[in-house]
């Protein structure tokens, strides 16, 4: 699996502290990946959905243990290299339409001809 392009869109006054998506082989993204603070320092949650039973499952992820480290060691890379950087989600792009905040789902109004992170 060659990663070719990580984006990073970080995140004020949110738990979550970025989204990411990742681009395969110039060929396939996977978005909607979260950049989150735990108990143990950064780690990258992937994309998930919630089931009838109000439970978390990723909808897509690496089946490897290598290829997850490597996807966690380019966004975390990416995110730290952005640290120096000032900009965050807010100052370049809309929020995405629905997000996931504190647990709920939020729906965003959003321009039909505003360009979208994923």
């Amino acid at each position: 699996m060659n990663i070719t392009e990580v984006k990073i869109y970080k995140l004020q006054d949110s738990k979550t502290l970025a989204l990411a998506s990742i681009t395969i082989n110039n060929e396939f993204v996977v978005s909607g990946m979260k950049v989150l603070n735990g108990k143990n320092g950064l780690w990258v949650a992937m994309p998930n959905r919630k089931n009838a039973q109000d439970e978390y499952k990723d909808i897509c992820f690496p089946i490897t243990k290598g290829a997850r480290q490597n996807i966690i060691d380019l966004v975390l890379g990416k995110y730290n290299e952005q640290d120096s950087v000032q900009d965050t989600v807010q100052d370049i792009i809309p929020p995405p339409s629905r997000a996931i905040h504190d647990n709920k789902e939020v729906d965003y109004d959003i321009d039909e001809n505003s360009d979208l992170p994923f």
